[in-house]
């Protein structure tokens, strides 16, 4: 528990700084978009492109029998028909937009709340939740109407639950995740070992004094006794991916048919196949590298992120732990195993949020790289952002 709490600082007292970051975040990629094309912008309708008319078309109509539809996890979906029920409009667009924004807020919020929790101080909070929404695919939490509005607060949400020791909530917030997204098995298994970490029941040695990056030489020891059975909470999240294959198992005769669906969106095949983890797809389309300056950008811009999230797992479990560190690290072999020509890596990225923390140090020290990094960055969020709205699907 940080300082802050500790003196008697309230978090309502604090949300309005990573809220103030988050709305001057939305209405700069909105006047720079406008800018752009004047033509090409209806307001944040034009967000309404891509994965979210697929959530609206499944909140509208579900899930019949047969078609492509069962790739996709119902979480996203279901909260937009719960809040056009609650409400009482026809209109899921509208429904979707606005749980966009509140998402976003939320992810905001939270994030700076687990980051002050960690000890990062106030203001390396606040850049925390900048160096996130200036990624290249942080434009996708500006009032966006995509999954990461329900995935990202649910995951961090839950992070910051156990820090606080309220074991129970984040297994409770890790059912909505991964009811949301299939990654959220990441968290399941992190959030545990988080939790051996806090009853004692799992120490890192430190590696005996001297310069060494990767630090080989620390040692994980596991004391069974120290375990407490709260430690296995967030198991609970397990509940959210596995009602969805009993559904699709019930309704569609089969409990893979997630996986049959997903492996026939790819041209190279079954995500597990090696023309996936090998990366076919960039051969087969080298010449599009050529041809079509975007996807070269994306190409590199998403390489790029892989190289950074490498880079600074150590530095993540240096200064978090083994669980946080096992979050940045099954984030970046899963995009490198399962997604064949690196398309929308950005965007699942955004889930090792504990490297953005890293970034928000270290703009606090005025790290020189790191300061050209997050403007470089921004400038590829913006680029990204504007063009997402005016049809071009980016990061």
């Amino acid at each position: 528990m940080s300082t802050d709490l500790a003196d008697g600082r309230t978090d309502r007292a604090a949300w309005w700084r990573p809220a103030a970051v988050y709305v001057g975040a939305v209405g700069l990629v909105a006047v720079v978009a406008s800018w752009r094309d004047p033509g090409g912008i209806e307001g944040f309708w034009a967000w309404v492109r891509g994965a979210a008319g697929d959530y609206l078309v499944i909140a509208r109509e579900g899930y019949p029998s047969g078609t492509w539809r069962v790739a996709t996890f119902p979480g996203f979906s279901l909260a937009i028909r719960g809040g056009a029920d609650l409400t009482g409009t026809d209109d899921l667009a509208l429904v979707a937009v606005v749980l966009g924004g509140l998402g976003g807020l939320a992810t905001s919020v939270l994030l700076w709340w687990w980051a002050r929790d960690q000890g990062v101080g106030e203001r390396a909070a606040t850049w925390t939740v900048l160096a996130l929404l200036a990624s290249p695919a942080g434009f996708v939490l500006l009032d966006n109407p995509q999954s990461e509005a329900l995935f990202l607060p649910a995951v961090i949400g839950a992070c910051l639950a156990v820090e606080r020791r309220h074991r129970g909530l984040a297994g409770a917030l890790l059912v909505v995740a991964a009811a949301t997204r299939l990654s959220a098995l990441i968290f399941v298994l992190a959030l545990v070992v988080r939790c051996l970490e806090q009853d004692g029941a799992l120490r890192v040695v430190p590696p005996p004094p001297g310069p060494s990056r990767w630090s080989v030489h620390r040692r994980i020891r596991v004391d069974r006794a120290a375990s407490r059975p709260s430690a296995a909470l967030p198991l609970l999240g397990l509940a959210g991916a596995g009602a969805w294959f009993a559904y699709t198992w019930v309704a569609h005769g089969s409990p893979f048919a997630y996986f049959v669906e997903q492996s026939a969106l790819i041209p190279s095949g079954p995500r597990w196949h090696p023309a996936t983890w090998l990366h076919w797809g960039l051969v087969t389309r080298a010449g599009d590298l050529v041809a079509d300056p975007a996807y070269l950008v994306e190409t590199v811009v998403n390489l790029a992120m892989i190289a950074l999230c490498v880079w600074w797992t150590p530095a993540v479990f240096r200064r978090f732990g083994v669980a946080y560190a096992l979050i940045v690290a099954l984030h970046v072999v899963m995009v490198w195993s399962l997604a064949y020509n690196f398309t929308s890596t950005s965007r699942y990225l955004l889930a090792a949020f504990p490297v953005a923390a890293i970034a928000g140090e270290r703009l606090v020290a005025r790290e020189r790289r790191v300061v050209v990094g997050l403007a470089v960055s921004a400038a590829v969020m913006l680029w990204f952002g504007t063009r997402f709205p005016n049809g071009v699907a980016l990061a």
